[in-house]
């Protein structure tokens, strides 16, 4: 006798949606390159400038890694739903997102903050 389970194809959508949003992450973090160092560049500053004011640092930073995040966002809102929809593995996209998200943008706000510090 077998069981099987019937998940709705909602979820399973999101779910795939999710995961295609994880592998969206690489290019975010090429496209977050391109937009903090165009945007230091569009400033008149180069990415050596040690003299760069406090502004165009955390405008050029802070822009970067809010075009980081967008993938890892929507990685992470399409993985809650599938698993408010009934799709437990939900839950695996979401997590990488947050992960891989979390440790990236931390690690980039503290190089921000050394750098407007001056460290």
């Amino acid at each position: 006798m077998s069981t099987q389970v019937h998940h709705s194809t909602g979820a399973n959508r999101l779910t795939r949606r999710a995961w295609i949003a994880v592998a969206c992450i690489p290019v975010g973090f090429v496209a977050s390159m391109v937009v903090g160092e165009g945007l230091f560049a569009l400033q008149g500053y180069e990415s050596a400038d040690e003299d760069a004011p406090a502004s165009a640092v955390a405008l050029a930073g802070g822009t970067g890694i809010l075009v980081f995040a967008i993938p890892c966002l929507v990685a992470w809102l399409l993985g809650r739903r599938a698993v408010a929809g009934g799709e437990p593995q939900g839950r695996t996209p979401a997590l990488v997102a947050v992960t891989v998200g979390a440790v990236f943008v931390l690690l980039n706000l503290v190089g921000v903050v050394a750098r407007i510090a001056g460290l």
